[in-house]
C-alpha cells in the first residue's frame, strides 16, 4: 500500500549495480530510479544515478544507500516530502546535482550521510523541521552553490570532520 498512510509494501530487497539515465532534454525534476515510500528495509548499492534517486510522498523509511555515483540532473537526490527514519547515504558520489542531495520537509530521525563526495551541486543536506540522531561526518565538501547543511531544530546532531571547500556556507 506504500507511504500514504501504511506501512511501506515492499521490503528486504537489495538493488544491486543497476544503472539509471534520463533521456529526458527539457530538464525535468519528476523523473527518478524509485518511489522510495513504497520500500522499506532496502539496499541500493553500487548504482549510477543520472536522474534523481528518489522521491516519498510522505516518509522515507529503513532505505539504506552505498557506493552509489549520482551525476548531472535536476531536482533533489533523495527527497522526502514529510521524514525520514531510519535512513543510511555512505560512501556515495554527488556532482552536478540541481537540487538538494538530501531534503526532508519535516523531521529526520536516525538519518546517516557519511563518507561521502559532494561537489558542484546547487544545495546539500536540508531538514525542515526537527533532526535528532542525525550523523553528518566524514563527507567531502567542495565547490557547492549553498550551504552544506540546513536544519530547523535539533537534538543529538553530530556535524564532524566535513571537509568543506569553496563557495560554501558553514552548517547550521
Amino acid at each position: 500500500e506504500g507511504n500514504n498512510g501504511g506501512t511501506a509494501g515492499t521490503n528486504q530487497i537489495v538493488f544491486k549495480d543497476l544503472n539509471f539515465n534520463d533521456n529526458d532534454t527539457t530538464g525535468s525534476s519528476s523523473i527518478m530510479a524509485f518511489n522510495l515510500g513504497t520500500f522499506a528495509r532496502c539496499y541500493i548499492t553500487g548504482c549510477h544515478f543520472g536522474m534523481r534517486i528518489g522521491y516519498a510522498a510522505s516518509y522515507i523509511q529503513s532505505i539504506y544507500i552505498s557506493n552509489c555515483i549520482a551525476r548531472g540532473f535536476t531536482g533533489s537526490a533523495i527527497e522526502a516530502i514529510t521524514d525520514l527514519y531510519d535512513v543510511s547515504v555512505t560512501n556515495c558520489m554527488f556532482e552536478k546535482v540541481a537540487g538538494y542531495i538530501v531534503s526532508a520537509g519535516a523531521n529526520a530521525s536516525s538519518f546517516r550521510f557519511t563518507d561521502n563526495l559532494v561537489q558542484n551541486n546547487n544545495s546539500c543536506i536540508n531538514i525542515v523541521g526537527f533532526a535528532q540522531s542525525v550523523t553528518i561526518s566524514d563527507n567531502y565538501v567542495e565547490a557547492n552553490e549553498h550551504k552544506f547543511v540546513g536544519i530547523g531544530t535539533a537534538n543529538g546532531v553530530s556535524i564532524n570532520n566535513n571537509f568543506i571547500q569553496t563557495r560554501v556556507g558553514p552548517p547550521n
